[in-house]
């Protein structure tokens, strides 16, 4: 049997991370650092966690070297909430940024029926195999 260990990553950002797929740190970063509107799809009410990539990496090559790890299901990441509304205020402040926060609503940034999950919170409690 192959000794392994499978992880589960939730939102991990870091340096040179881009906007593609939806990320929104790096997409409200660049246009905080162009001026430009800072776009909060829906309300901006909706709660995320941010882990940093430099934390998940340590994680990860301490399970890589822990024996106690093999055949276990482990989530990566980070539990502290915050809203995408106060997320783009974080931003605008470290970037001294004037741009506006655009709000769009989830009907023009996406398709009909679109449900954006008003909550994402990975649980990091140890799970089993």
């Amino acid at each position: 049997m192959l000794p392994t260990v499978v992880v589960r990553l939730f939102n991990t950002i870091g340096p040179r991370q881009t906007g593609h797929y939806g990320m929104v740190v790096p997409t409200f970063v660049r246009q905080a650092l162009a001026g430009e509107p800072v776009t909060v799809f829906g309300d901006g009410l909706q709660s995320r966690c941010f882990g940093w990539v430099g934390d998940v990496v340590n994680t990860i090559i301490a399970l890589v070297e822990h024996p106690e790890a093999v055949g276990k299901v482990i989530n990566i990441g980070n539990d502290e909430e915050v809203t995408v509304l106060e997320l783009a205020q974080r931003v605008k402040d470290i970037a001294r940024s004037d741009s506006p926060i655009h709000f769009l609503p989830y009907d023009q940034a996406y398709e009909a029926g679109f449900e954006d999950m008003h909550r994402r919170i990975p649980s990091l409690s140890a799970s089993g195999s």
